[in-house]
């Protein structure tokens, strides 16, 4: 499933529902990982939800603050190419990748990749829902936060953790500035660049 496709399911199972209250229904999005649930409809609509993964409400600063430790302990090219994957490509990217996930906990879970890819996506698509593209930033906004954490962890000269956390709590606000991203290693300047 790709962004396009969720956002047209999600559209579906919220048009087909009886209960109507905020975050009355559920769904399991991947049935061989009950942790990940999805609740709706949301705040915002009948489309909007909100994502608890092992009981806990999992955020787009949950996501960064995972994507930091992560940065910690793996090679940053295969890190960004993930990132840039899913962003391209949403469930039908390559999850056989040689990410270390071992230490690094989201909710109290060492997660596999395949398990991470879900939650990342069904996080991010919420913003497909609400603020959706081409008009809007869509999913572009947490993506760019989601690889300037990345970023921070190998270089915190050009923007530090707490900066990505703060641009991740914009809300209300508008879309934060692009950092600069000349004093940055090609890899990192054309993914932050490419959307």
């Amino acid at each position: 499933m790709n962004f396009d496709q969720g956002v047209t399911f999600m559209s579906t199972q919220s048009a087909t529902i009886k209960n109507t209250g905020v975050y009355s229904n559920k769904l399991h999005p991947v049935t061989d990982y009950m942790q990940l649930i999805v609740f709706y409809p949301g705040r915002k609509g009948r489309r909007d939800y909100k994502v608890e993964h092992n009981g806990s409400n999992t955020t787009h600063v949950d996501i960064v603050l995972y994507l930091y430790d992560l940065a910690l302990q793996n090679n940053s090219t295969v890190l960004v190419n993930f990132i840039l994957d899913v962003y391209n490509n949403g469930l039908y990217s390559n999850h056989a990748i040689p990410l270390n996930m071992n230490r690094v906990r989201l909710n109290g879970v060492i997660l596999t990749v395949e398990q991470f890819k879900h939650i990342l996506f069904w996080v991010a698509l919420q913003e497909d829902i609400n603020y959706p593209r081409p008009k809007k930033q869509g999913v572009r906004l947490p993506f760019k936060r989601y690889l300037e954490a990345i970023t921070s962890a190998y270089h915190p000269n050009v923007i530090t953790l707490n900066q990505v956390i703060k641009r991740t709590n914009n809300h209300h606000g508008s879309v934060p500035v692009p950092i600069n991203v000349q004093q940055l290693p090609v890899l990192f300047s054309t993914a932050l660049t490419s959307f």
